[in-house]
């Protein structure tokens, strides 16, 4: 393997800093939260026009039911593979695949 393409490989291998990420946080927060707030106002929808108790059952039961769901099955793969990540590496896991779930396919 040529010396370049194994150097940008292990330059690629090495985590982010805590900055880095905490900046990407920040920004991805608000781009959701933009993203609602354009959608609502596109929608023409009220709040009078919601039936409350779908939206709080969905936020209070599934949302949180479903991260961690996928969190026991991050888990339960990494040991089969032979590692034992942390809980809360198991939730950032289970949170940023939620959200790489949500996004466009490159081209579609």
């Amino acid at each position: 393997m040529p010396i370049a393409l194994r150097r940008l490989l292990d330059r690629r291998a090495q985590p982010l800093s805590a900055l880095v990420r905490t900046t990407l946080l920040v920004v991805a927060s608000a781009a959701i939260v933009g993203a609602s707030i354009w959608a609502w106002d596109s929608s023409g929808l009220r709040l009078d026009d919601l039936n409350w108790t779908p939206v709080v059952v969905a936020v209070v039961v599934a949302a949180p039911l479903s991260l961690v769901l996928k969190a026991a099955e991050y888990v339960l793969a990494s040991r089969v593979a032979g590692h034992r990540p942390s809980t809360g590496r198991s939730l950032e896991v289970a949170i940023v695949s939620s959200a790489a779930n949500l996004l466009p396919l490159p081209g579609s």
